[in-house]
C-alpha cells in the first residue's frame, strides 16, 4: 500500500481519537444551568444553583465594600440565559455568574454582609442567607434613627419615597448622578430590618429600585430611575419626602 495513504489513514485515526477525547472532556465539565431564589421562613433568603451533574462544595470568600459573597466552582461552565439576575429580597441585591479559566465564580451582591450557609444536594447547591442582625444594628443606632421607609404612588403618576425619623433630621442631602438619586443622611441609625432593597417597578413610576444601607455612621439611599424625570426633596417635621 502506498506509504502516503497509510500516513493519511494514520493521521485521520489520530485526529478522530483526539476529537473523541476532547468531546469527552467537554462533556465531563459540569455546567451551571439555572439559578432560582425565594424568601423562606425566618426572614431568610434561599438561593438554589442547579448544575448539569453532581455538584461539589464551593470555595468561598466575602468582600466588605462593596458587600459581596463569592463562590468558586472548579471544572464548571455556565449555561445560563441570563448570567446576571436581580434578587431584591432581604439583603440580597443581585447575583451573577462568570466562567473563566476552567471554573465558574458566582457572586452575590449584597446590601450588607450577613452570615450564610451552603449545602450540596445532588445536582444542586443551596445557599441560605440569614436575616439582618436587628439586635446588633439597633444597638449601634445614633441619637436619631430611621423609623420607616415607604413608597407611594402619587395622583399624577409620580413616585413618592417617604423617610420617617424618630426625631427631626438635621442633615439630609439629595443629589442626582445620571440615572441615580442619592440620599445621604449623616449621624443617623438604621434598624437592620430597613437595610434592604425595595423593588417598586410594578408601580410604573420613574423609580425602579430603592437600596438603603449603612455607610459608616451615616445612611445612604441609592434610588435607581428610568426615563426622563424631575426630582424634588422636602422635609416636614420628622419626615423627608
Amino acid at each position: 500500500m502506498n506509504s502516503k495513504i497509510i500516513f493519511k489513514r494514520f493521521l485521520l485515526a489520530v485526529l478522530w481519537s483526539l476529537s473523541i477525547s476532547l468531546m469527552g472532556a467537554v462533556h465531563a465539565a459540569n455546567m451551571l444551568e439555572d439559578i432560582s431564589f425565594a424568601s423562606i421562613p425566618g426572614d431568610k433568603v434561599q438561593v438554589i444553583l442547579q448544575f448539569s451533574e453532581s455538584a461539589s462544595a464551593p470555595g468561598s470568600f466575602t468582600i466588605d465594600s462593596p458587600a459581596r459573597i463569592a463562590l468558586d466552582f472548579p471544572d464548571t461552565g455556565v449555561a445560563l440565559k441570563n448570567k446576571r439576575q436581580t434578587i431584591g429580597i432581604g439583603l440580597a441585591r443581585s447575583i451573577n455568574a462568570v466562567a473563566a479559566g476552567g471554573r465558574t465564580r458566582v457572586v452575590l451582591n449584597m446590601v450588607a454582609l450577613t452570615t450564610y450557609s451552603t449545602e450540596v444536594d445532588g445536582n444542586r447547591v443551596v445557599i441560605v442567607l440569614d436575616k439582618a442582625n436587628v439586635a446588633h444594628s439597633t444597638a449601634s443606632l445614633g441619637r436619631n434613627s430611621i423609623r420607616d421607609i415607604d413608597f407611594r404612588l402619587g395622583e399624577d403618576g409620580e413616585g413618592n419615597i417617604i423617610i420617617t425619623f424618630a426625631e427631626q433630621p438635621k442633615n439630609v442631602n439629595l443629589k442626582q448622578e445620571l440615572n441615580k438619586l442619592i440620599v445621604e443622611i449623616n449621624n443617623v441609625g438604621l434598624p437592620g430590618d430597613l437595610e434592604r432593597r425595595l423593588d417598586v417597578n410594578d408601580f410604573n413610576t420613574p423609580v425602579s429600585f430603592i437600596d438603603t444601607f449603612t455607610s459608616g455612621k451615616n445612611i445612604k439611599m441609592m434610588i435607581d430611575t428610568k426615563g426622563e424625570f424631575e426630582q424634588l426633596g422636602y422635609q416636614a417635621g420628622n419626615t423627608f419626602t
